[in-house]
């Protein structure tokens, strides 16, 4: 059940956690603003197109109604920023629990700093490269 609700947002009505598929959905009929709480680092080798490198005091400079959209590697990193985006009156929040390697392994798209597709996956560290099936490990 907690993994379901995540550990950090498991008392969080507003957010819902999802995997990458229902996410692709979802960018395709809402307009959401997807953040990445993983490291520059990470995000510099790749991430989602049209993601934005959280930073903490983004969530201050945006408006409350926007939706969200919140990954991280594995969905530890995204469910801790979706619990402070609850904190601060987001009302719809959409957490990636399968995170960047979910996305990866169901050969959605990437994109590197330039633009361009990519297949390499920074997975935080050596022992998280296993579950990234599809794609290059970077770490």
């Amino acid at each position: 059940y907690i993994y379901d609700q995540g550990i950090y947002t498991f008392l969080s009505p507003h957010v819902v956690r999802i995997e990458s598929e229902e996410a692709k959905d979802l960018l395709n009929e809402k307009d959401l603003l997807i953040l990445d709480a993983r490291k520059d680092e990470e995000f510099r080798t790749s991430h989602l197109q049209g993601a934005l490198h959280s930073d903490p005091a983004m969530l201050d400079t945006i408006p409350k109604n926007q939706a969200l959209l919140i990954y991280c590697t594995i969905g530890v990193r995204s469910n801790r920023e979706a619990q402070k985006a609850s904190e601060k009156g987001f009302q719809q929040i959409y957490e990636m629990k399968d995170g960047i390697i979910g996305w990866a392994n169901a050969t959605f798209q990437l994109i590197d700093l330039d633009g361009q597709p990519t297949d390499s996956v920074h997975t935080y560290n050596k022992s998280f490269s296993p579950l990234l099936k599809k794609g290059t490990a970077v770490y």
